[in-house]
C-alpha cells in the first residue's frame, strides 16, 4: 500500500479504533481542503487531540516509534512504509494548544474538524495558521 487516501483512512481508522481523536493535517489536509492540488505525499501528518500521553506513547511504541521525531509537540511511526507524524494538540481554556520544541506555546484557531472524503480534516484556518507561522515555529527549534 502506497501513501494514498486508502492508507490515510486506514491510519485514521486505526487511531480512532484505539480511542484517539485525530484529524488530517499537513499536506493531506491541504489537498483535501482544496488549498493545494493533488501531489505525491511523502508522509501523513495528523493532528491528535491529546487526552492521554501515556496511552499514545504505548500505541506508538508498539508500532516502532521514530525516535528522531519525538518532541513535546509530536510523535511518529511508520505504517506501510510511510512516515506518520502526529502533531499533539491539547484542549485547554476552550481552545487548542501545542507546545513546540518545549518552549513555544502555540494556540490554534478554535474550529472543529470538517469532513472531507469521509475523513476528519483540520479546518482551513488551521492549515493557513500553520503556513503563516511556520517560520516562527521553526525559529523556536533548539539548535543542535
Amino acid at each position: 500500500m502506497g501513501n494514498d487516501l486508502h492508507l490515510v483512512k486506514a491510519v485514521v481508522g486505526e487511531l480512532a479504533d484505539h480511542g484517539f481523536d485525530v484529524a488530517v493535517f499537513g499536506g493531506w489536509a491541504e489537498e483535501l481542503l482544496g488549498v493545494a492540488p493533488p501531489w505525491q505525499h511523502r508522509d501523513i501528518d495528523l493532528m491528535l487531540y491529546l487526552n492521554d500521553l501515556q496511552q499514545l506513547d504505548r500505541f506508538v511504541g508498539l508500532r516502532g516509534e521514530v525516535e528522531a521525531k519525538r518532541y513535546s509537540h509530536k510523535r511518529a511511526f511508520v505504517q506501510a512504509g510511510t512516515l506518520v507524524e502526529l502533531f499533539l494538540a491539547v484542549r485547554e481554556d476552550g481552545g487548542l494548544k501545542t507546545t513546540f520544541w518545549d518552549s513555544l506555546a502555540y494556540t490554534w484557531p478554535g474550529s472543529r474538524p470538517v469532513t472531507r472524503r469521509n475523513l476528519p480534516v483540520v479546518p482551513v484556518e488551521v492549515v493557513n495558521a500553520y503556513r503563516r507561522d511556520y517560520d516562527k515555529i521553526q525559529t523556536a527549534r533548539p539548535q543542535a
